[in-house]
């Protein structure tokens, strides 16, 4: 008990007083005595009063001696208890050099022990220690180890932020910071947890009715209804010279996007939204504002640029150029519009479609490279909510 007690930096302090306190008193005490005994003595030689005051003056110099020897008599209590050992380590620690390895001692102590036991407290206590420590080199030292535990720690707090509520921008710093980890052993337990985070979650069409279909975005969880132009009661609705069938991708691209904020919205609805079925401001405003929209004309924008946005979460319309329009899209023989609504692993989730026969006239899964050929215009719509 005497021993872990000796180890403790603070009660090492408290010893260092103590001891500092007892020196004063076994040094200061005798002498006072030792002059009451010689003022004593001197006023009993000048009224030849010497032997009354024998006796006071034999106490007095007893009790000097055995003040004085108060740390002795300890000495030999503790030797007789089997505790001198201990004894003399606690008062030869008691310095101030003692209590700064003392402080040295149990950092480095509850440091091994955090990175064994990643407590929080454990990191908490060697914090504690090291903070106490006055030499600048080995409190650098063991300060950079501390650091290190506390990226762990701030890590830890992230992927459990993470896991309650994804984002695919700070998923991918996560990956950075924590490759950054010399450490291996944290490294790798981070990893592991990272690995846990279920980050994705691929689905395909969900039919809710024979006539209501829908995908939800893996990456946000936003619910898109998807919408067919030559079907339903809109199929026959006048566009210009045309039908909506023959004409309306644009306005059911614009429905599909809109319907993850305004699930009421139909393609006959989209007809009364204006004709520029690009105008950002139109996606924008139906959803009331819960997307930020930026469109991107011909040769402003990349296919990677498109793919990363889509990875974090935004959706897409584009317009693609057939072959009657000098472009090389599957998708159409002259223009269309596509609503592109999720992405993973190389494929692109369009969620309007005009033949649901016609293996590009669909919705549902395509590579992305065929998605993205011959695109003329592009609009991102970063979900807000």
């Amino acid at each position: 008990m005497i021993l872990s007690i000796c180890n403790l930096p603070d009660s090492l302090k408290v010893i260092r007083i103590i001891n500092i306190v007892i020196t004063i008193i076994r040094i200061s005490v005798p002498i006072i005595l030792m002059v009451s005994v010689m003022i004593s003595l001197l006023k009993a030689v000048t009224n030849a009063e010497l032997n009354k005051i024998t006796k006071p003056m034999i106490n007095k110099v007893i009790a000097a001696i055995l003040i004085f020897l108060i740390p002795t008599f300890v000495r030999v209590i503790a030797y007789i208890s089997g505790n001198n050992e201990e004894y003399t380590t606690c008062i030869n620690n008691a310095t101030s050099e003692g209590i700064e390895n003392a402080f040295i001692t149990n950092a480095n102590i509850y440091i091994d022990k955090a990175y064994e036991s990643l407590d929080r407290n454990d990191y908490n206590t060697a914090m504690g220690y090291a903070n106490n420590i006055n030499d600048d080199n080995i409190s650098i030292d063991l300060q950079n180890k501390i650091n290190e535990l506390d990226v762990y720690f701030n890590l830890e707090d992230r992927l459990n932020r993470l896991d309650k509520n994804f984002d695919l921008t700070e998923y991918k710093a996560i990956s950075n910071d924590i490759n950054n980890i010399e450490n291996e052993d944290l490294r790798n337990k981070l990893l592991n947890r990272y690995n846990d985070i279920k980050h994705y979650t691929k689905t395909d069409v969900v039919t809710e009715s024979n006539s209501v279909r829908y995908h939800i975005n893996g990456y946000n969880n936003l619910k898109f209804y998807l919408y067919n132009q030559c079907e339903g009661g809109w199929r026959n609705i006048k566009i210009g010279s045309g039908t909506y069938c023959d004409g309306g991708c644009g306005l059911t691209t614009q429905t599909v996007l809109i319907s993850a904020y305004n699930p009421d919205v139909r393609p006959t609805d989209a007809v009364r939204f204006g004709d520029d079925y690009h105008h950002d401001t139109v996606i924008e405003k139906q959803t009331n504002n819960s997307y930020d929209c930026t469109k991107y004309d011909l040769g402003k924008i990349t296919n990677e640029h498109i793919i990363s946005a889509m990875e974090e979460g935004s959706v897409v319309s584009v317009k693609v150029w057939g072959k009657s329009k000098g472009g090389k899209s599957s998708f159409t023989g002259s223009q269309h519009y596509m609503s592109l609504i999720d992405y993973y692993e190389g494929e692109i989730f369009i969620g309007n479609a005009y033949n649901l026969n016609y293996k590009y006239g669909s919705w549902g899964w395509y590579k992305a490279e065929e998605v993205l050929t011959s695109v003329q215009s592009t609009v991102i719509c970063k979900p807000l909510k």
